[in-house]
């Protein structure tokens, strides 16, 4: 497995899309806490810092889904897949090690979309940007947010013949993903006596609403959405190892 994964990491490091999203990333957070610095500047007192750091979750799906239809897709092209079944490498260490090839890239973007802000704010604002809420559940729920995407994608671009189809799907899927937490999470925050039962079920489901959560700064126990997060990602790791040890490799 050592082995695939240091060839893995060769073809992260001269990975385009790898290089594209880390300069976007960096890009992201100059412009968010430019946009933070001309607020300020106006007057605004800003009482929530943590939607201008974590806001780099917002676009993690998309992000990830991009970056893991790519990457992925080019194994596939170039033959390198079948390859490594064919020397004998199992599909289980090949799933697996794109999984967490995959991740460490995710994981890295975000890291430099945390530092490049922190470095940034502070030159636009100064230290008062520091003034991040629950940093430790943040960073945690960050990892596990970006491995629920993973899970996810790889899934869909592993298992998928059509790489045209499963770009397609995974792209769609993590607006889709996006668009319906901000809907769930704004009906349990606006009335969450009232919200209804599907909505309390969606919002330990879907990573975005836990995005909503952390970037907003709420007081809700995060213990219950991390756990319902982890065993989601769980059961999508192990649906994609069973489908991919069926699959057959063109």
């Amino acid at each position: 497995m050592s082995r695939l994964f240091s060839a893995n990491m060769m073809r992260l490091r001269q990975s385009w899309i790898f290089l594209l999203e880390e300069i976007f990333m960096a890009g992201y957070a100059i412009f968010v806490y430019a946009n933070a610095g001309i607020n300020v500047a106006k007057g605004e007192v800003v009482q929530n810092w943590n939607i201008y750091f974590y806001n780099v979750l917002l676009v993690s799906g998309i992000a990830m889904a991009l970056f893991v239809s790519v990457f992925l897709n080019a194994e596939y092209n170039d033959g390198t897949i079948r390859n490594k079944v064919v020397v004998g490498h199992s599909r289980k260490d090949i799933y697996l090690v794109n999984l967490a090839t995959c991740l460490l890239a995710g994981l890295i973007m975000c890291l430099t979309y945390y530092v490049v802000g922190i470095i940034f704010g502070y030159l636009f604002i100064g230290r008062e940007v520091m003034r991040i809420q629950d940093i430790g559940v943040g960073m945690i729920g960050s990892i596990l947010i970006f491995l629920v995407y993973t899970a996810i994608f790889v899934l869909v671009e592993m298992l998928d013949k059509n790489k045209t189809r499963s770009v397609e799907i995974n792209l769609i899927g993590a607006v889709l993903i996006l668009a319906v937490g901000i809907i769930c999470f704004g009906s349990l925050m606006g009335h969450p006596d009232t919200a209804g039962f599907m909505w309390h079920v969606i919002g330990v489901l879907l990573p975005s609403v836990l995005v909503m959560y952390i970037a907003g700064a709420e007081s809700v126990s995060y213990f219950p959405i991390m756990i319902g997060l982890f065993i989601e990602t769980v059961c999508f790791i192990g649906i994609g190892l069973w489908g991919f040890e069926k699959k057959d490799i063109q």
